[in-house]
């Protein structure tokens, strides 16, 4: 696939969000550079093609219950920093941080959701195209980095502290004894996000690639690429993944409902017993950069931190505990910054999207994308338990949105 227009408007236009979609998560990196609001003008481009898509759509075409959930969900967290702001609470962040990310969670969210739920067709193979186009973009990336690194390296180590140290990219080195790696993040603003598009364009190579010496290809190299970013929950996530994707295969419903049910929750269960898996870290300690354990000690210790600091009430209505914002610690756990931030609606609306979403793949568990569903559902439930991947809105289309996409075409057709 490729990024080629067509005669289709619609297409061509979800082509170019897709693409400015993708584009967003280097923006930091371009605004380095550029010295230009690159973010504000991507996310104010988006929603304007989006209102122009839905604009199109027909009068009659209905809204399902998984779009309004999804939408209510998107808002729910952004609400504490509009109440902050209603309120005139102070909050250290920049005016033009908040509106950013009021319009990422408030109005493109909402939009893409709304256009996924009418656009199937149009919207899986636009975005495939453009995913792909991002893979090899991240390979140059990798290939132009190894070759700076190689014949440079004070060019190399020079260009990654300035990018560093900028805020242009986040946590690009990962201590190991006395020295530290330099972690990979390809075209992203962080090996995190590189980690995580490469754990999502895994599954996608499995499932659509039918070639199978390009998928080999392919699937190696993003092993490599996932291997330089050192992210442990990208590699502990595409284990646990891998494994429940090999026992969908065994096509027996019972066992894939209790399987699924096991996935699905034991991370949740493993963030409420986090005390109890702590202790069992503080014994080794290893300098390896893969199996270091002082950051992840360090991890749960936030995470008391952040429960013990915070009122209980705060569970009802919410509180502004963003990353970054009014000086909090950031809480790696998504679990812990749904239910802090985003109250008893963000949960409510969490878990009954869930719910339904497990309902949806099962009762359509003959097309093969409602397997593909059920894996991303995992891999995102995963990814919440070491990482604050639910604070990206972006990454909830990712994981959630577009897999809801394509088992709803394949039904269609």
């Amino acid at each position: 696939m490729h990024l080629a227009y067509s005669k289709n408007r619609s297409s061509n236009l979800l082509l170019v969000i897709f693409f400015l979609l993708f584009t967003f998560q280097s923006a930091d990196i371009i605004e380095y550079f550029t010295n230009l609001p690159i973010k504000i003008s991507l996310v104010a481009l988006m929603i304007v093609l989006c209102a122009l898509l839905i604009a199109k759509r027909k009068r009659n075409t209905g809204v399902s219950s998984f779009t309004v959930l999804s939408i209510v969900f998107s808002i729910s967290l952004s609400m504490p920093l509009l109440l902050a702001i209603a309120t005139d609470t102070p909050v250290h962040i920049t005016s033009y941080q908040s509106i950013i990310y009021i319009f990422l969670t408030c109005a493109l969210v909402p939009a893409l959701i709304v256009i996924t739920e009418n656009k199937t067709h149009e919207v899986n193979t636009s975005f495939l195209r453009v995913a792909k186009f991002i893979f090899y973009s991240n390979v140059m990336v990798f290939i132009i980095f190894l070759a700076l690194f190689l014949v440079n390296r004070t060019m190399f180590d020079q260009v990654i502290y300035a990018l560093f140290m900028s805020g242009s990219l986040i946590n690009p080195y990962q201590s190991s004894g006395d020295s530290s790696l330099v972690r990979f993040s390809g075209v992203f603003n962080s090996a995190f996000m590189a980690a995580t598009f490469f754990v999502w364009f895994i599954f996608i190579t499995l499932y659509f690639d039918n070639k199978k010496f390009s998928r080999h290809i392919i699937l190696l190299t993003l092993t490599i690429l996932l291997l330089f970013t050192i992210n442990r929950n990208a590699f502990l996530c595409l284990s646990v993944t891998l494994l429940y994707h090999a026992l969908l295969k065994i096509p027996f419903f019972i066992f894939r409902l209790y399987a699924t049910s096991i996935f699905i929750f034991l991370p949740v269960i493993l963030t409420i017993f986090f005390n109890i898996i702590q202790s069992s870290f503080t014994a080794a300690s290893s300098q390896n950069p893969f199996f270091k354990s002082s950051t992840l000690i360090s991890r749960f210790d936030a995470w008391k931190q952040f429960t013990g600091d915070t009122d209980i009430s705060v569970i009802l209505h919410g509180a502004l505990n963003f990353p970054g914002f009014n000086g909090m610690y950031y809480v790696d756990n998504g679990y812990l910054y749904l239910v802090m931030t985003s109250g008893i609606l963000g949960v409510t609306t969490f878990s009954i999207l869930v719910f339904k979403l497990l309902a949806f793949y099962f009762k359509n568990v003959h097309s093969k994308f409602s397997l593909l569903g059920l894996t991303f559902l995992v891999a995102y439930a995963w990814m919440m338990l070491l990482n604050n991947i639910i604070s990206d809105p972006l990454l909830f289309i990712l994981f959630i949105v577009i897999p809801y996409s394509f088992t709803k075409m394949d039904l269609r057709t």
